[in-house]
């Protein structure tokens, strides 16, 4: 059974490696097959509005099998998103929870 600690943890990863660190190999290391292509989108498209950006982790609360981050995005505007944008300095605060699959223990 992974711990509510391991659970944060893996969530700071998504965001401290992954976007942050633009290590995007390690996607296939801490998220679920159904999630890749999704995830792979979303970072593309804000790669392409913004190229710098950064999110950064205001706090993390978990409870049992779930993680809520509050995070801050930031970056450059191009302009190159779904809709016109100017170029610009972006921030917005999201406060998104993550649920976490338990790993079915017939299966290790």
């Amino acid at each position: 059974m992974v711990s509510a600690e391991e659970n944060k943890s893996l969530v700071r990863r998504y965001f401290e490696e992954h976007h942050d660190g633009r290590e995007h190999a390690i996607l296939e290391e801490i998220m679920t097959p159904d999630l890749l292509e999704g995830t792979r989108q979303v970072t593309q498209m804000l790669l392409t509005a913004f190229p710098d950006y950064r999110l950064t982790i205001e706090e993390q609360v978990v409870e049992a099998d779930k993680v809520a981050t509050i995070w801050t995005g930031s970056g450059t505007s191009k302009g190159e998103a779904s809709r016109p944008l100017t170029p610009s300095l972006a921030q917005q605060p999201e406060r998104p929870a993550y649920p976490l699959e338990k790993e079915d223990a017939s299966s290790s």
